[in-house]
């Protein structure tokens, strides 16, 4: 009686009669992708929206407080921060933006790590 259960052949292509545009089984994978319920997309969680905040709060503060290695490389994290959202708003361009935003960001913030190094 326990063994029964693994014996049992699990049914990928349950409902058989139902066939694709090559005539072949539908399976259940395809079944649960048109249950599911499209969510909107979401551009920035709340942890990257925290962190945007936060990085944009210590942006002002480097402005206030003078400190040119600490603006530039907190507006190089601001910046990477807000890649996806050049990517979402960009239109036709966005991608183009949003790997230019990424690309420069790292670029600044790798220069000012040397610079406050050496």
């Amino acid at each position: 009686m326990l063994w029964g259960c693994f014996l049992m052949r699990y049914r990928w292509f349950a409902r058989e009669d139902e066939k694709d545009e090559f005539d072949q089984p539908v399976s259940r994978a395809l079944w649960h992708d048109e249950d599911r319920e499209e969510h909107p997309k979401v551009i920035f969680s709340v942890g990257k929206g925290a962190g945007t905040f936060l990085a944009g709060m210590v942006v002002c503060y480097a402005i206030w407080a003078g400190d040119l290695q600490l603006f530039l490389f907190s507006f190089s994290v601001l910046l990477y921060l807000l890649h996806p959202l050049a990517r979402g708003l960009g239109g036709a361009r966005g991608r183009f933006l949003s790997n230019f935003l990424k690309g420069f960001s790292l670029a600044l913030g790798w220069g000012i790590l040397i610079w406050v190094l050496l």
